[in-house]
């Protein structure tokens, strides 16, 4: 990804033609393509955002949040958080590549998606979300005055997940096309804003841009699949295409 503080145009370039890429290697229609195909795409896209996701978490708690008073850890913290800043979209990107095509060749059929369903859990990482967005929001706008977004981050990645994972497991079949559209738009539209803010975006202000992008991809899904799943009951003739 483009370095920080780097003006020069070879970064931007580079970004741009690394995410067309992977997309002209992820997307490209195989021989054998057809609906059974695109359910893997997407299962595994939707499988890929959350083990990415966890991952990252796990890693920025480890060695960026000060829990772990271990010489090696505090050696790399700095590292692991710069390798994680500047490539968490190519990770997505390689882990949804490595899912899809694990399916595919092992001749797998959609898996049978799991949903989180412990509601106290899911209640808790909803509100937690709620409050630490509003907090960024607040922090970053110097409406509060109390510094410590480092932390809010670390816990507002692992309750967006689980608010991405929740769901009731006996409407499994009946939400999975919404919540499978939801994620490919969210994808999609977050890796498109991406490329945008690349070439418009510089110095510590794009440091910002990818700080965030580490939890946009759930952040953007959530609006949109309630908007898509309240559409649907709105009009119950209208179903989601996949398509």
């Amino acid at each position: 990804m483009a370095a920080i503080g780097d003006h020069n145009m070879t970064d931007e370039i580079a970004t741009t033609l690394l995410i067309f890429g992977l997309f002209f290697i992820g997307l490209s229609k195989l021989k054998n393509e057809n609906d059974q195909t695109l359910k893997l795409r997407l299962s595994a896209l939707f499988w890929a955002v959350l083990v990415e996701g966890v991952s990252e978490s796990a890693l920025l708690i480890v060695f960026n949040s000060g829990l772990f008073q271990i010489d090696f850890i505090q050696q790399y913290d700095t590292p692991v958080l710069v390798f994680i800043n500047n490539n968490n979209l190519v990770i997505l990107f390689i882990t949804y590549l490595l899912r899809f095509y694990y399916l595919y060749y092992c001749n797998k059929q959609s898996p049978k998606p799991y949903y989180i369903s412990f509601r106290p859990l899911v209640l808790a990482a909803k509100a937690i979300t709620i409050i630490l967005l509003t907090y960024i929001l607040g922090a970053s706008l110097d409406l509060i005055k109390i510094k410590a977004l480092d932390y809010a981050i670390f816990i507002l990645l692992p309750a967006i997940l689980i608010w991405v994972g929740s769901g009731d497991q006996t409407k499994g079949e009946l939400i999975e096309p919404i919540r499978l559209k939801a994620m490919l738009i969210s994808v999609g539209f977050n890796y498109s804003l991406f490329i945008v803010l690349t070439w418009a975006v510089y110095g510590i202000n794009y440091l910002a841009v990818q700080y965030i992008s580490m939890a946009s991809v759930p952040l953007l899904f959530i609006p949109l699949f309630y908007w898509l799943k309240s559409r649907q009951k709105s009009q119950p003739g209208v179903t989601v295409s996949l398509s």
